[in-house]
């Protein structure tokens, strides 16, 4: 498995004993206006869905003060990278490591050639000398900020150099934000205000992380040139996005009160974890968002222990850049943390 979250992997019996902390959602649960709004637009999933997602992208680009159609909705964020790359095709791009395993598993098929830019272990922080990898050769540079899995920002003020490096060099800049939410600081941070004078940047937001939808499936892409979205709409299925999941992802736009909650409530139980984690001797990056990398050297099977006391991390030996050692670690609900934690004393004894 690439990612966190085999929940469908283990019997009933199991399921309903395991603490999953290898999927990053709210601990707050699912807001009850999505299944308001499943259930009041349930009649209508008799029809096909709508290609392009119009009323959703219409409702996006009000709450993000953009054009709606620089808007485009996917099966969750994943989707749209695959459509980028699917639809763009680039031959060479830089990819930092360790990050989100999908980037590369979807050029992959199209034979990209990864640019590997590797981040110091000290701190998994982007410098100013990956601007160096940049040049008229690379199509394509991905970063997800904050990344995955490490949860580390990378300065606002270095994100604009790289989108300025790339645009000179006729590159793209694949800004992965799926995570930014969590910072409370998504309007500071976001570089959504530089999508008008820069088409060739393309910015990754989902409604999974945030509002507990994994499910669900919903994530879209904001890019301002339209015959690059017109590439990416065709470089998939034509209905993407469920009339039931454009619904939810519409009354979730109205959410703000609930985000303020998630944010604040992540924040509490990070410096929880910290210094639980302190306590025991487990090495952690600390991140901004909802999840944790943590390493314990020369501990390879950790996975399997905690596993065998009813709690799922996620291993990231598949991540390029890291060891078997290194494990990354959800930030759920106080309870649950607190569990995890004692499960985690008994196993490293």
């Amino acid at each position: 498995m690439l990612h966190g979250g085999n929940f469908y992997g283990f019997t009933e019996d199991i399921k309903k004993e395991l603490l999953d902390f290898s999927a990053n959602i709210s601990p707050l649960g699912m807001p009850d206006s999505v299944k308001q709004a499943i259930e009041d637009e349930m009649a209508n999933a008799l029809h096909y869905p709508d290609p392009v997602s119009g009323r959703l992208s219409k409702a996006i680009g009000m709450k993000m003060n953009i054009d709606p159609l620089w808007v485009i909705c996917g099966n969750g964020a994943a989707d749209i990278v695959y459509r980028f790359v699917y639809g763009l095709k680039p031959k060479k791009a830089v990819v930092i490591h360790p990050t989100f395993v999908e980037y590369e598993e979807a050029m992959r098929c199209i034979e990209t050639e990864i640019i590997s830019y590797d981040l110091c272990r000290k701190d998994f922080k982007i410098r100013e000398d990956i601007l160096d990898l940049i040049n008229n050769d690379i199509d394509a540079v991905f970063i997800c900020n904050p990344n995955n899995p490490t949860g580390v920002l990378t300065k606002k003020s270095l994100l604009l150099e790289i989108a300025a490096k790339t645009a000179q060099c006729g590159a793209w800049l694949v800004l992965d934000e799926c995570f930014l939410d969590f910072t409370g600081r998504e309007d500071e941070l976001s570089l959504v205000h530089e999508l008008q004078g820069n088409d060739r940047l393309l910015i990754l937001k989902s409604f999974t992380k945030m509002y507990a939808i994994p499910g669900i499936r919903l994530g879209f892409g904001l890019c301002s040139n339209p015959e690059a979205i017109e590439k990416m709409r065709r470089a998939g299925q034509s209905w993407a996005v469920s009339t039931l999941a454009e619904s939810a992802g519409i009354a979730l736009l109205d959410e703000d009160e609930y985000c303020t909650k998630v944010i604040s409530y992540v924040d509490r139980e990070r410096k929880f974890l910290e210094t639980e984690l302190e306590k025991i001797g487990v090495e952690y990056i600390h991140g901004n968002a909802n999840y944790m990398l943590i390493h314990c050297p020369g501990v390879t099977d950790l996975y399997e222990r905690l596993l065998k006391e009813k709690v799922m991390i996620r291993t990231c030996g598949n991540y390029k850049n890291l060891d078997t050692d290194y494990y990354r670690i959800a930030i759920n609900d106080h309870e649950s943390n607190k569990a995890m934690i004692e499960r985690m004393k008994k196993v490293l004894v």
